[in-house]
């Protein structure tokens, strides 16, 4: 079995993508690629999607406001294939970060501009 299979195997098994990604020393979005099938396609269209994403929100985040050039596109439902334009939001390093240490117990109605509630 390769390192994409037993990748692919232990996130069927339920471990996160940060653990899946310390067993491997990747980060755990390149693990979260490789299980969801990421090839350099899909990076392509994905370039566009999240470009695209970032000029409808004016380089802004979406929970604090501030204005860079170097923003993430986070997905509202977590589901990393809903690449919908309608579930994708620029947020900035820090509120990313905020916002998925509050998985699975986030208050929708402090993220307004986010979630509609």
């Amino acid at each position: 079995m390769n390192r994409n299979q037993r990748i692919i195997e232990l996130r069927n098994k339920g471990l996160s993508y940060q653990s899946i990604g310390k067993i491997f020393d990747i980060s755990y979005q390149r693990a979260q690629q490789i299980a969801v099938g990421i090839n350099s396609r899909n990076v392509r269209v994905w370039n566009k999607i999240r470009d695209d994403i970032k000029k409808r929100d004016d380089y802004t985040c979406q929970i604090c406001g501030f204005k860079k050039k170097k923003l993430v596109v986070h997905h509202i439902d977590e589901v990393p294939t809903n690449n919908k334009y309608n579930n994708l939001v620029c947020l900035c390093d820090s509120c990313h970060i905020h916002l998925h240490s509050q998985s699975g117990s986030v208050d929708k109605s402090k993220y307004p501009r986010i979630y509609c509630v």
